[in-house]
């Protein structure tokens, strides 16, 4: 079994695309952290703007809980007039042919 040490254009190539992509994930990397330390002060403002729109969200979510709760109760009462129960009764849907 032997061994070929002969060095290739196409080993330096690869061997210089590999260091290239190295350094470029590295400056890529330097230059997100840089960022988000940068943007750390804007992030805490946006929290506060996010906490407050959650908080809307959650009354939107709970008004419309109450208006689905009213629309059974009416569906309910509709269904029930349509059966003879309720206001609705025969003697006074006799006086109306």
């Amino acid at each position: 079994m032997t061994i070929d040490y002969t060095i290739t254009v196409g080993n330096l190539i690869e061997i210089a695309s590999i260091v290239g992509g190295g350094i470029l994930v590295l400056m890529t990397l330097k230059s997100d952290v840089s960022a988000l330390k940068s943007g750390a002060k804007d992030v805490r403002l946006d929290l506060g703007e996010m906490q407050s729109e959650i908080k809307k969200i959650g009354e939107v979510l709970i008004t419309q809980a109450d208006q689905n709760r009213r629309i059974m109760h009416l569906e309910e009462d509709v269904r029930e007039l349509r059966h003879g129960r309720g206001f609705v009764r025969e003697a006074i849907e006799r006086e109306y042919p």
